[in-house]
């Protein structure tokens, strides 16, 4: 009978019809037209028709037939394979009497293991094909054939023994410590250590009160670690970075590179047990060692690591719940009032941060409930005197409320970015925040109270330095206020009378705050770093008016402060602070701002355009000078030019790139950094300089 005539009719037709389908159509089951070159599924998703080549028998029976025979002879075949005479047998003999006996009784290795497998599967395959010669005939896939991709090559695979030896081996490598200390460098003796404990509480506790004087000193005395072998890893931290904040601060200028390798040796041992900070639970001592670590950076260029520990820092304080205020009635009230400033300092910190890089805060992500600091504490922390007065002023304070009207800026000048469309209540807002402002500076002191025209009026000692950045904290949220106002006020409401308000407020910020640079004395070096970031946003910000409108009446004055800024840079430089880059960057900027004021003076002759252009430093070959300050300009105008002085002497990786930019053209003619980006930083202030990647 014939199997074929006896399936019916449609069936066949379908066989038939996916027999002659091509391979694609045949894998996903949808109907072949069987057109050539390509059939139509094929054609209209641009792929390649394959057809497998299929004989066209008459009978399907003696097809059948053949398969099924062939199916015995595999059949047969394999079942001969292992009766074969004496195959492992005769090979074992052959192994061992050309080995030495020693090396039979040797463990396999892993490779040895692999070796094996792939020889006894080659010849197992070549055996079968010699037995039965039609075996051979049948197609079995090789590597040159298309198949499903593999991750790699079965001869790649590596085989894993294990031996007792090697678990006893193995279990021995096992630490219980997960990330061991490490100590740099050792401890001073505890009577240096006092010393400079001392020193660091009254002039950088006192006006940021991270610490409780009584409190330290008794760990000073008591428990006090002359190795890494600490127990407790945040007082380990704590002790480090005090330690290393007081021997910058008592450094001479000149001598700074020197004696910078055993602070940031100290600051290492202290950044050493950062993961047993994050692992360990959460303390206040922990908050204080992460807090006192950043303080540290904040003198250097490593504003990257000095914003993971500020993050770090945050996290711990909501875990410890400090943000809010503790309503326990039992609770000490100088624990009480140490709790609120840790938030504080925390809080003013990272505010500076996120406002100079443009990004949200953490820590006001859900909002706070704290007081704040007590305006007269019984141990005078945040208080500083001010010459010329009997009494003092909480400089702590004044901060924390200035910082709470920045927080506020910021929040409206994001929403304001994140906005295209024109929104009157948050322009009422910013008008609101512009009058808390001048309510905040009207609440000084008249001796200490900054001023549009000029900056401090007497000399105030001792911490003056403190004061001045508060100058610059009050002008820099007046620019950020008349940014927001620039940014939300549309084209009507200008045309209204509002567009003086920003661009007048603005540059008198600026220009402010390089002027209140004359009552600057002789400040260490990392103070100086501290203060530099507020002056080179000023001088941003008038260069970009200049540019802007170089025949303005204000033009020339705003020249002659950039210039009085480039000579304060001298002055310092001169008194030892490693500032070469800086200065070099500023002197550009100097340039720059010159030549557009000349340019606009002589009415853009030419001759006068060609002495400009030889003047530019080395700007890009095929461009005037009035084209690159047209350029220049406008890329200025558009953007943010806190963000810019931070991507100048930070090391974020976006600033960097967003600033180097901006100022490729400028900066020609000065070195890149390791990254090949423009960077002022300076080499004395670069963690790498020291061992310490960021």
């Amino acid at each position: 009978m014939d199997l074929g005539s006896a399936v019916p009719a449609p069936r066949r037709r379908i066989r038939d019809r996916t027999s002659q389908a091509c391979n694609r159509c045949r894998a996903t089951k949808i109907r072949c037209d069987n057109q050539a070159p390509a059939c139509s599924p094929c054609r209209a998703k641009k792929l390649e028709c394959i057809r497998d080549p299929r004989g066209q028998s008459a009978n399907s029976s003696k097809r059948a037939l053949t398969l099924e025979q062939r199916l015995k002879e595999m059949e047969a075949s394999l079942q001969v394979l292992p009766t074969q005479p004496g195959l492992a047998k005769s090979a074992a003999e052959n192994q061992s009497k050309s080995s030495p006996a020693g090396i039979n009784s040797m463990p396999k290795t892993s490779s040895d293991v692999a070796i094996e497998k792939s020889v006894s599967s080659e010849y197992n395959h070549q055996h079968i094909a010699s037995a039965n010669p039609r075996v051979s005939d049948l197609k079995i896939p090789c590597r040159d054939q298309p198949t499903r991709p593999t991750l790699m090559d079965s001869t790649e695979v590596p085989v894993l023994r294990l031996t007792k030896d090697k678990v006893v081996e193995r279990r021995n490598t096992i630490r219980d410590s997960v990330s061991p200390k490490r100590l740099y460098m050792p401890m001073f003796p505890k009577a240096e250590v006092i010393l400079l404990a001392e020193m660091f509480f009254e002039e950088i506790n006192t006006p940021l009160p991270l610490f409780h004087v009584a409190s330290f000193m008794a760990l000073c005395q008591g428990e006090l670690p002359v190795d890494g072998c600490s127990e407790n890893p945040a007082w380990w931290a704590c002790l480090n970075a005090v330690v290393a904040m007081a021997i910058q601060l008592k450094t001479m200028n000149d001598a700074f590179r020197t004696v910078s390798d055993f602070s940031w040796s100290l600051f290492k041992n202290a950044f050493a047990v950062y993961p047993e900070l994050m692992e360990n639970e959460p303390t206040i001592l922990s908050v204080q060692a992460l807090l006192s670590m950043a303080m540290f950076l904040s003198g250097t260029t490593d504003t990257k690591t000095m914003s993971l520990l500020l993050l770090s820092a945050v996290e711990m304080i909501r875990a410890l719940e400090l943000h809010k205020e503790f309503v326990e009635s039992d609770l000490d009230p100088v624990e009480g009032e140490q709790r609120r400033r840790i938030f504080w300092v925390a809080f003013l910190l990272e505010k500076t941060i996120s406002i100079h890089s443009g990004s949200p805060s953490a820590l006001l992500d859900g909002g706070f409930e704290v007081n704040f600091p007590a305006k007269d504490p019984p141990d005078g922390l945040g208080n500083v005197t001010i010459s010329g007065r009997t009494g003092k002023v909480n400089i702590f304070l004044l901060r924390i409320r200035l910082g709470i009207i920045e927080s506020q800026v910021e929040k409206c000048l994001l929403c304001v970015n994140a906005s295209a469309n024109f929104d009157q209540h948050l322009q009422d807002g910013l008008f609101e925040l512009r009058c808390q402002l001048e309510a905040w500076r009207e609440s000084l002191p008249l001796e200490i109270q900054p001023g549009y025209n000029a900056g401090l009026t007497p000399a105030v000692e001792p911490n003056s330095l403190v004061l001045i950045i508060l100058h610059c904290e009050f002008y820099r949220c007046i620019d950020m206020i008349e940014m927001a106002l620039t940014l939300s006020l549309s084209q009507a409401s200008r045309n209204r009378g509002a567009e003086g308000l920003s661009g007048r407020f603005s540059e008198t910020a600026a220009r402010c705050t390089i002027r209140v640079l004359r009552n600057v004395k002789s400040p260490t070096y990392t103070e100086l770093w501290r203060l530099l970031p507020y002056p080179l946003w000023a001088t941003i910000t008038l260069l970009s008016r200049v540019l802007e409108t170089p025949g303005d009446s204000r033009a020339a004055s705003d020249v002659n402060l950039i210039m009085f800024f480039v000579q304060f840079l001298h002055k310092m430089q001169k008194e030892g602070c490693d500032l070469g880059k800086f200065v070099d960057g500023c002197t550009v900027l100097l340039w720059i701002a010159k030549i557009a004021v000349r340019e606009a003076q002589n009415g853009l002759q030419s001759q006068t355009r060609s002495q400009a252009t030889n003047s530019l430093p080395r700007m890009s070959s095929g461009s005037d000078s009035g084209t690159f300050i047209q350029t220049f300009s406008a890329m200025l105008v558009a953007s943010n030019h806190l963000r810019l002085a931070q991507g100048l002497i930070g090391n974020v990786t976006n600033l960097n790139i967003e600033a180097s930019a901006i100022f490729s053209n400028a900066f020609q003619a000065l070195v890149k950094d390791t990254n090949g980006l423009y960077s002022l930083g300076p080499e004395s202030l670069q963690p790498r300089s020291y061992g310490f990647s960021s």
